[in-house]
């Protein structure tokens, strides 16, 4: 019965109030970090299918998440995490991280989280 926040650092917690601010209007989220609680967290739904982002490594299946980006356009990614415990960067999914350069630019840092903004 306990709050979610009860669970989550003081660090995550301030994460999480400041993504929920910046997607207040959106009606879903995206993240290519390994975070995968944060949806749940800011309760929307994943802009994609795609959640987690580790196991997307296969062409077909970058391909099949940024086919879903385009059609989702979501104005706000979160990019990368400083603290996640599994990295996950352009040495495993090109095709996905140089979309994502190629379309979206530096939003904001926010301690340990890097947000990217729509072009």
């Amino acid at each position: 019965n306990y709050k979610n926040e009860k669970y989550l650092s003081s660090d995550y917690r301030q994460l999480v109030n400041y993504y929920k601010n910046l997607v207040k209007n959106e009606k879903c989220v995206q993240i290519v970090t390994n975070e995968a609680s944060l949806p749940y967290l800011l309760n929307k739904p994943t802009c994609t299918q795609y959640y987690f982002m580790y196991p997307i490594g296969k062409k077909d299946l970058q391909e099949k998440f940024i086919e879903q980006l385009k059609i989702s356009k979501p104005k706000i990614i979160l990019y990368n995490s400083e603290i996640s415990t599994w990295d996950f960067s352009s040495k495993h999914a090109s095709i996905i991280f140089d979309y994502i350069e190629q379309n979206y630019s530096l939003h904001s840092k926010f301690k340990y989280w890097t947000f990217y903004q729509i072009n």
